[in-house]
């Protein structure tokens, strides 16, 4: 082979490599290769997340909360392409974050379910972790089952009234701080505490329970409450931080357990 020959053989190889990879990488543009992954504790509040895109499947709208095992269950989605103005439900654990503002899902085709219940329906949130082939977080870890009544969606609750123990205001939803490893609610952020003036509170959500349809009410005692630590955004990934704030009011962080 001469030297011209050789000269053409060589440009021959590298031109196919360099074309066949930009066609593979065009051909993969869609599948995320890796996940977010955070050097610290990752958290965030909630109210970031509503209305944060989801690469082809519209934008989150909404949070399902479950009480009982203080996770979020389900994820809604809102102008998703060609379900006109009906809103997708998929498991939290099916989202899956790309970056740091930017989220997938595991299912690039998922499915539409379509029940007239609510989505806080214990069953229908069962059904729609089963149509994902998702493990229910419930049946994990003594996780216990969904509860009627125990689940509620975030933007419902937000501005709603809760008491101290001995039936006084408390304070008022604000906003969650949620765990984005597995969708557990780390703090409950409240406003409009009595003794804190215009500083927000951040309380366990394990202390959040429910006397009857429409109150609210936290295990911990006004006092307690207003001589609280004032929540601040930039502690929202330290867990150090956040293992102090539980035992401020006695109780013991999730991940311990």
């Amino acid at each position: 082979m001469n030297n011209i020959t050789k000269i053409l053989a060589v440009f021959y190889v590298f031109g196919f490599v360099f074309v066949g990879s930009g066609a593979f990488a065009q051909m993969n543009s869609n599948t995320p290769i890796f996940s977010y992954q955070p050097t610290s504790w990752n958290t965030f509040e909630a109210s970031w997340l509503i209305g944060l895109r989801v690469l082809d499947n519209g934008q989150i709208s909404d949070l399902v909360i479950d009480q009982t095992n203080g996770r979020i269950a389900v994820v809604t989605l809102s102008d998703v392409p060609y379900l006109a103005a009906q809103q997708l439900a998929v498991p939290y654990s099916s989202l899956l974050r790309t970056g740091e503002y930017t989220f997938e899902l595991r299912d690039s085709n998922p499915f539409v379910v379509y029940d007239r219940s609510p989505v806080t329906d214990p069953t229908r949130i069962s059904n729609i972790y089963t149509y994902y082939g998702e493990a229910p977080y419930w049946t994990e870890n003594g996780g216990q089952m969904l509860h009627e009544g125990e689940v509620y969606l975030y933007t419902k609750m937000i501005g709603t009234e809760v008491q101290s123990r001995d039936g006084a205001v408390a304070g008022k939803i604000s906003d969650f701080v949620i765990d984005s490893s597995d969708g557990h609610v780390a703090f409950i952020v409240l406003s409009d505490v009595p003794g804190k003036g215009d500083t927000l509170a951040a309380v366990p959500f394990d202390s959040l329970e429910r006397n009857d349809k429409y109150a609210f009410v936290l295990n911990i005692d006004k006092e307690k409450l207003a001589a609280s630590p004032s929540f601040n955004e930039s502690e929202m990934g330290n867990r150090k931080h956040a293992e102090d704030v539980y035992r401020f009011y006695g109780f013991r962080p999730y991940w311990e357990e």
